[in-house]
């Protein structure tokens, strides 16, 4: 008995040794100027250009990435109508939690939108059709 007791207590000590070889990033995204919560924001973790881990904010701007193997990454916040705010050598631990808190500023117009060059066809008539100016119309009988 005291045998299959040790045997557990090696395997659980084992097991949790084994799990605890990743580290996690965890933090909450904030609006800078009102410190707002900011829901569905993509957080994007890179390690040499990469990906790695994914996640998007939840309504209270709280977001949790893991598991991540130990090292040192470039971690990206980005929302549409957001600054995008890259954030490189960022540390993840064995066993770990990193907490990484950012807060975004509100983009300027023309860094969100870009101008679209869009070349439209001419409008044509289909044929067997005709078009009607003012006068013609005037001219029409009323029933």
């Amino acid at each position: 008995m005291l045998i299959r007791i040790l045997v557990c207590l090696l395997l659980l000590i084992w097991g949790n040794n084994a799990y605890s070889q990743t580290g996690k990033l965890s933090g909450r995204v904030l609006e800078q100027a009102t410190y707002a919560p900011i829901p569905g924001v993509n957080v994007v973790v890179k390690f040499n250009g990469a990906v790695k881990g994914f996640a998007v904010t939840d309504e209270k701007g709280f977001y949790s990435i893991s598991p991540l193997v130990p090292g040192i990454y470039t971690v990206e916040f980005i929302e549409r109508g957001f600054a995008t705010v890259k954030m490189e050598d960022v540390p993840v631990e064995i066993g770990k939690i990193r907490f990484l808190n950012v807060k975004l500023a509100v983009a300027e117009i023309e860094d969100d939108f870009g101008i679209i060059n869009i070349s439209l066809p001419f409008f044509r008539e289909p044929p067997g059709t005709h078009t009607l100016d003012g006068e013609q119309i005037k001219r029409m009988p009323i029933r």
